[in-house]
């Protein structure tokens, strides 16, 4: 039997994903198949480096920082958040990727981007952080605050546009189970855009991104009715925020930032010993 860990994004929500994995790795619990999306590619990539406690020190040291995300980076480089101090100045000056580690790491991650000529997903595999980095960048690229990532011939944005939840694609790459993580309470649903307006505007040779974002609560919504109906089957562990989540997608409140990521650590803790029970017999997770 093979399970996947599927991390949903949600941009600064991502800290709570960074609390439920510290957890994990506290534990020596070990997900040898993950995709991420968005802010959970991000933690995904430093779950494979098996470096705890890295993404809650980048989220709340820099969540003020405007390198890290401000109106002036989005100005001046046409991104919110400021990728090159992201992925080049943090990592190799700040708060060390331990590059060495993630390359002999047994993990292989996945991350999902949206395709802006089609408006479909596509998926590709972080093998190496230095030569991948243009995938996992574009999983992170918000569509109307980023810039296009180009590489490979392919045009690129936020994979949330097109599949936030990557079960159905767990479920057809033949794993068995998936233990999913969402930033978002039970109680929530996504709502649709009242305008896509600025979006054509933005990007008028791009009808089918545009598309895609008009009709992405359809499909997270339906996501969202799957899992509910497998976990009830037993085939999917969801593990989420107990609370009504406050924390928003450019939270700069680093108190707020601190307190979303101990209640990730928590409710994976409190849920440990029935994700133990999920995950028993599978061929592709190590704990203890």
């Amino acid at each position: 039997m093979k399970i996947q860990l599927i991390l949903e994004g949600g941009g600064m929500r991502g800290v709570y994903t960074a609390g439920v994995l510290d957890f994990f790795m506290e534990k020596n619990l070990k997900f040898l198949n993950v995709i991420g999306v968005s802010s959970g590619a991000c933690n995904a990539v430093s779950y494979k480096s098996w470096q705890p406690r890295r993404n809650i020190e980048i989220y709340t040291t820099y969540a003020l920082d405007k390198r890290y995300c401000s109106i002036r980076s989005l100005l001046r480089h046409g991104n919110i958040f400021g990728f090159d101090f992201i992925f080049n100045v943090l990592p190799k000056e700040l708060v060390y990727f331990d590059y060495d580690s993630y390359n002999q790491s047994p993990i292989e991650v996945e991350v999902v981007v949206t395709n802006i000529e089609t408006g479909e997903p596509e998926y590709y595999p972080i093998k190496n952080m230095e030569v991948d980095l243009p995938y996992l960048r574009a999983s992170c690229s918000i569509p109307a605050v980023s810039r296009i990532v180009i590489y490979q011939g392919k045009k690129m944005l936020d994979g949330s546009v097109s599949d936030s939840i990557p079960i159905n694609y767990s479920i057809k790459s033949g794993y068995d189970k998936q233990v999913v993580v969402l930033t978002r309470d039970k109680s929530y649903r996504k709502k649709r855009l009242r305008s896509v307006q600025m979006l054509r505007a933005r990007y008028p040779r791009y009808p089918q991104l545009t598309y895609a974002v008009y009709n992405r609560y359809l499909k997270y919504n339906q996501t969202l009715e799957m899992i509910e109906k497998l976990s009830l089957e037993k085939k999917v562990f969801v593990i989420r925020p107990e609370e009504v989540v406050t924390v928003r997608r450019f939270e700069k409140d680093c108190n707020n930032l601190m307190r979303f990521y101990h209640q990730g650590y928590n409710d994976a803790e409190n849920r440990f010993e029935d994700l133990l029970t999920f995950i028993t017999s599978a061929d592709n997770v190590i704990s203890g």
